[in-house]
């Protein structure tokens, strides 16, 4: 059986980055290079801090680049268990936080001015299983 490769990752030719051999002073640190980390750092930065971006292995490698490629405010069955387990202004809270995160991902995208296949499309729970029928 072969591996697998993402689409994301095939033919990249990114040299690894050098171990940080030295200490360095920051107001900000950021530890994970993958869409969170770095957007966190950017977002960091703009608002005026001092940010150091840590990556144990290379940018975008690791959950990021194996991931699907969307950004989504539609987690399974997440807001189920939230509403149970928190109330709905929580669970709220955290859809509110995930709308804004992909106006945020928009915003950069009309920023840089590139087809990068951008576009909002709805998303859909569901199940081919009747036993999960309820559970939806």
């Amino acid at each position: 059986m072969s591996k697998k490769e993402s689409v994301w990752l095939t033919g990249v030719d990114e040299p690894a980055r050098p171990s940080l051999q030295a200490e360095i002073d920051a107001e900000v640190v950021v530890v994970g290079g993958g869409v969170a980390g770095v957007t966190t750092a950017l977002l960091m930065q703009r608002e005026g801090f001092d940010v150091v971006l840590l990556e144990a292995q290379r940018i975008g490698h690791g959950s990021t680049g194996n991931s699907t490629g969307k950004v989504s405010s539609l987690h399974g069955l997440a807001y189920t268990e939230l509403l149970e387990k928190h109330g709905p202004e929580k669970a709220g809270r955290y859809a509110s936080a995930n709308q804004q995160a992909i106006d945020v991902v928009e915003a950069f995208v009309g920023e840089i001015d590139r087809d990068c296949g951008f576009a909002r499309t709805p998303a859909y729970v569901y199940t081919t299983s009747p036993d999960r029928v309820q559970e939806l």
